[in-house]
């Protein structure tokens, strides 16, 4: 405890912030409700949140659509940067720890991601399983910052924080997705195509918690063969967000295109899923030319920014 540099005890509420490594928090006992200082570093934007660990789904959904400016957390790895920095000043924190939302698991025409799974518990399970239709997704799981991170971030957080450059989001918009959102009013679908608004912006409505997501199996013809990759362009292989990424699933057979699924990160406002170049690659030989073609047709519907990584043109 002696790295500590914050540790508060109020009730039955314990937290452990360590020095080297001060986005990850720790919470070693809980109260039902709790006022505190648990998330001061210094910054004012982190004074008085209210703290909810809630014990069911149920009451989750319950306090999300109750409580005014209350942000759910699952790994934290995010969310408490944000606040640390003060872009995000929430009113109280809804610690999602507890509910079984975890896992991978196959089901009817498809596999089910829980929100909560750990980029390590998703890899590991990939591997575990050989889930072949999941491989770039643990693949893009394992360019996602460094071993710690990987071990409290989770896939419904890298969802939900709706950065365009959020590494497992390109590659799971790469395969036929669904996001799973519960709401007071029930259970929705959303085709990942459509959960990105803007920057940090998603379709979930208010109230509403992301439970999981769908990725619906494919059936390729059996003398097919289905190539996957993930390539992200960054400062070094990991621990930096993707000054530019891509995730392509393609089907050949014989050297012809059957289909092609492609998404880019760090290339829009959100992840974006190319159109011209799907349309330019199906039902045509593959090629240099074809490759270069495509490639010309991706850079054309794109519009990257100028920032701190690198510029858009």
């Amino acid at each position: 405890m002696k790295t500590g540099v914050n540790i508060t005890f109020d009730g039955v509420l314990l937290v452990f912030i360590p020095r080297c490594f001060p986005s990850c928090v720790v919470v070693l006992g809980f109260s039902e409700k709790t006022n505190s200082s648990l998330f001061d570093t210094g910054g004012a934007a982190l004074n008085h949140v209210t703290y909810f660990r809630p014990g069911t789904i149920d009451e989750a959904i319950g306090l999300l659509n109750e409580e005014d400016g209350i942000f759910s957390m699952a790994g934290g790895t995010d969310l408490v940067v944000q606040m640390r920095d003060g872009r995000k000043k929430p009113k109280a924190v809804l610690d999602l720890s507890s509910l079984d939302l975890g896992g991978v698991e196959k089901e009817k025409g498809g596999w089910r991601i829980g929100a909560t799974t750990t980029m390590t518990e998703l890899i590991e399970a990939v591997e575990a399983s050989s889930i072949e239709e999941l491989s770039i997704v643990a693949q893009a799981a394992g360019r996602l910052g460094g071993h710690q991170i990987r071990n409290r971030a989770t896939i419904g957080g890298n969802i939900c924080n709706a950065s365009p450059a959020a590494d497992s989001v390109c590659a799971l918009m790469a395969l036929e997705t669904d996001a799973v959102a519960l709401g007071k009013d029930g259970e929705r679908r959303i085709p990942f195509k459509e959960l990105f608004n803007g920057p940090g912006q998603t379709a979930l409505h208010k109230g509403e918690l992301l439970t999981a997501v769908l990725v619906k199996e494919s059936m390729p013809p059996e003398s097919a063969r289905v190539v996957k990759d993930y390539f992200k362009l960054g400062g070094r292989s990991s621990l930096v967000c993707a000054i530019a990424s891509v995730a392509a699933v393609t089907v050949i057979q014989e050297d012809n295109i059957l289909s092609c699924s492609v998404a880019m990160g760090s290339v829009a406002p959100t992840p974006w899923k190319a159109r011209f170049p799907e349309q330019m690659l199906v039902g045509r030989k593959l090629s240099r030319e074809v490759i270069s073609d495509a490639a010309s047709a991706a850079a054309a519907e794109i519009s990257p920014i100028d920032d701190v990584r690198a510029s858009g043109s």
